[in-house]
């Protein structure tokens, strides 16, 4: 058992580095970008970080749709549609579920971005966090939502229908076939 789980961390840790990797580029063109083009001043800075920054009622509401969507794919792996016309119904279904209930990452992604744009401003420029604490503080921030978006990127892709038709028809007879 102790080999198994090992060889599953072994092929599996380089999969959620890369996807690490994957939503550290995605956070910074959504988020960490406009912080850097719009931080001449700390005003300028708060402003652009509370703008990119979600509401407490925008994150409700995204967090509210990411469970039915969870619910929709778990139905999709646990259950076997036994018709083609079902299954492209319930494709139907979770296509529109996927779109609706991934904006809860979209805006992880956006406030991990201002996070991190924020860390960096602050880092390399006079604009931003006056203290070294307050520069610790954004960098173990933009840590744990790294961590966070990363982990629900994936927890998406295991969720996401998969792409193509699945439901198509292999079989091939002969033309001469009567």
């Amino acid at each position: 058992m102790e080999n198994r789980l090992l060889s599953n961390f072994k092929k599996e840790l380089p999969c959620f580095t890369f996807k690490f990797l994957t939503e550290l580029v995605i956070c910074s063109l959504i988020g960490a970008t406009p912080v850097y083009f719009n931080s001449s001043s700390n005003q300028e800075l708060e402003e652009t970080v509370q703008g990119l920054l979600a509401i407490t009622q925008l994150m409700n509401h995204a967090f509210y749709l990411l469970i039915p969507y969870t619910i929709i794919c778990l139905y999709k792996i646990f259950y076997n549609r036994k018709t083609e016309s079902g299954a492209k119904r319930f494709n139907y279904i979770h296509k529109i579920a996927t779109e609706v209930g991934t904006n809860f990452l979209g805006i992880i992604r956006a406030g991990f971005g201002a996070i991190f744009g924020y860390f960096l401003v602050s880092a390399f420029t006079e604009v931003g966090a006056q203290s070294p604490e307050e520069l610790l503080s954004s960098a173990i921030y933009s840590l744990f939502t790294l961590i966070l978006c990363a982990g629900l990127s994936l927890f998406h892709d295991l969720l996401s229908p998969p792409l193509g038709n699945r439901y198509k028809n292999h079989l091939k007879f002969d033309r001469n076939l009567k």
